[in-house]
């Protein structure tokens, strides 16, 4: 498109001028600067392929000049953005293998600058950026400890940042965010207490960040995931009372988001999840047509986020959890084919990525659905592989027993 064509434009000027004098570091600066625009806007156009040559082309420019400049932070902090660009490239591949070896050379990087100056913020903050993307790509390739150990460091600088400067509420809406990575990835390991305490300080942290403006929408959804989140925290300690409390006002708040947004595709998604809540809360509360209700919204709601994003592995998640929800409704009014039916959609929504995922949490939803529909004994083996990666015993016993294997 013409976005391109002008990018390019100005990349061949920046050429032509590096060309003639390339120990000029302000050129070079600019020719950098350059490949990455171009790069970026065939990013966003799917060419995967073409942004990757100009990132990579950035990289390159940007590990000359730090390694004739050593002591200049400028180049070396475009070498750590190079890396970070070049894997997000085969991140979107699904390549991570090589996505987490360029996350690793670009938090390297960022924490060699943090030691020439520890009190620049600005670097800090890259530093914890750079741990959170790197903890994702290991937590997608089934890497659980190293993925926590990145989560752990993500929330130490951030914590530390939010304290140094207690009236900046983007460092505080940042450490809301590091705090669920964290509070989730424990939650998974069977640390409950942990991942309870740092639910509510996310929570505490929300509710601060609304009461100043609660305009901002980034924040008002913050809030309703922090809401949620303990919910299903409450929803599995038996607090069934508290937990319907809290995923309404989560529902409430996304419902209001979405009526500002209806076309966006992460609002409607989002209301599913708090359907998808409450109605495990109706089921658990023995409501089975209030439960029945929730699951059918949500499902109906998730169908078309599916559709358009058929690769989103939370959305297909939630799907599946709504399918079994309806599955159990059915059962319990003694309608076992309308069971059997709600259960096998769960199997044709969650099967597609099942064999290629590393997601803990969708993978143990999927051997829950593999028992449900009487494939135990393929259920017991992805049980077994997320035994062998730390996934918390107790929800692996509990998918087994007999009140699920029925």
């Amino acid at each position: 498109g013409a976005a391109v064509i002008a990018y390019e434009e100005s990349l061949k000027l920046a050429r032509e001028l590096v060309a003639r004098n390339p120990a000029n570091a302000d050129w070079q600066f600019g020719l950098a600067q350059s490949y990455f625009y171009a790069g970026n806007v065939r990013r966003i156009q799917g060419d995967l392929d073409g942004a990757m040559q100009h990132f990579e082309a950035y990289r390159d420019i940007a590990q000359q000049q730090a390694t004739t400049s050593p002591s200049d932070p400028k180049w070396v902090l475009e070498l750590a953005f190079g890396h970070s660009n070049v894997a997000a490239i085969h991140e979107a591949r699904g390549d991570l293998e090589r996505a987490r070896d360029a996350l690793i050379a670009s938090s390297q990087v960022r924490q060699a600058l943090v030691k020439l100056d520890p009190r620049r913020r600005e670097w800090r903050e890259a530093a914890a950026t750079a741990h959170n993307r790197l903890g994702v790509v290991l937590e997608r390739l089934g890497d659980a400890g190293p993925a926590l150990d990145q989560y752990r460091q993500d929330v130490d600088i951030r914590r530390a940042l939010a304290a140094e400067q207690p009236g900046d509420r983007v460092t505080q809406e940042r450490l809301s965010v590091a705090i669920a990575f964290l509070a989730h990835m424990l939650r998974d390991n069977g640390d409950d207490q942990s991942a309870l305490a740092l639910s509510r300080e996310r929570l505490a942290i929300c509710e601060a960040l609304v009461a100043h403006d609660a305009a901002n929408t980034a924040w008002q959804r913050e809030l309703a995931a922090a809401e949620l989140r303990l919910a299903a925290d409450d929803r599995s300690r038996g607090r069934l009372d508290a937990a319907d409390r809290r995923a309404r006002r989560a529902a409430a708040i996304l419902e209001s988001l979405a009526r500002k947004n209806p076309t966006e595709i992460l609002r409607q998604r989002d209301l599913g999840q708090a359907s998808v809540e409450l109605a495990l809360i109706a089921l658990a509360a023995g409501r089975a047509s209030e439960a029945a209700t929730f699951a059918s919204a949500a499902a109906e709601r998730l169908q078309a986020v599916t559709q358009k994003t058929p690769r989103d592995s939370e959305a297909r998640r939630f799907l599946g959890e709504s399918y079994l929800v309806l599955g159990d409704t059915f059962e319990r009014r003694g309608d076992a084919a309308s069971a059997a039916a709600q259960r096998a959609l769960a199997r044709d929504t969650l099967q597609p990525l099942a064999p290629t995922l590393n997601d803990r949490r969708y993978l143990f939803t999927w051997a829950r659905v593999l028992v449900a529909v009487g494939r135990a004994g393929d259920a017991r083996d992805v049980l077994e592989a997320l035994r062998a990666n730390g996934y918390r015993q107790d929800a692996i016993d509990a998918a087994t027993s007999p009140a699920h294997t029925r």
